[in-house]
């Protein structure tokens, strides 16, 4: 069946909160990671908006684009999700983990906030005037 979800992945707003569905057969990762610069700088470490989590089929995940994060500048919201299938297995007496099953990877851009000045008032009608 393999990892389907529902998301808009459209430019997100800073602040903005979306709804990221997720249907599969098992539990998936989730993993978002946080962008403001391209490319990302050497040595990716996440911030305090990043992070993982395990998600249940048909749970309601809520993705942030951190206003602090992306305010000045935007940025890329990069969202990998993977079946959590793991295989163990023992290679010259080291144990290794690997997930086997379905990823994907969603990205989504996220749009600096609009600092622009608010339309003058000197012109428009004053009340009681």
């Amino acid at each position: 069946m393999g990892i389907h979800f529902q998301f808009d992945t459209r430019p997100m707003r800073t602040g903005e909160t979306r709804e990221f569905v997720l249907q599969s057969p098992s539990p998936v990762r989730v993993e978002i990671r946080c962008f403001v610069r391209k490319p990302p700088p050497p040595g990716y470490k996440p911030c305090e908006a990043c992070g993982s989590f395990i998600a249940q089929s048909g749970e309601s995940v809520f993705i942030e684009a951190d206003r602090q994060m992306f305010a000045a500048s935007g940025g890329m919201l990069e969202i990998h999700v993977a079946e959590t299938h793991v295989a163990k297995f023992n290679m010259l007496g080291a144990q290794i983990d690997e997930v086997i099953g379905d990823s994907e990877v969603v990205h989504i851009e996220v749009l600096k906030e609009d600092y622009s000045a608010p339309q003058s008032f000197e012109n428009s009608p004053v009340a009681g005037a």
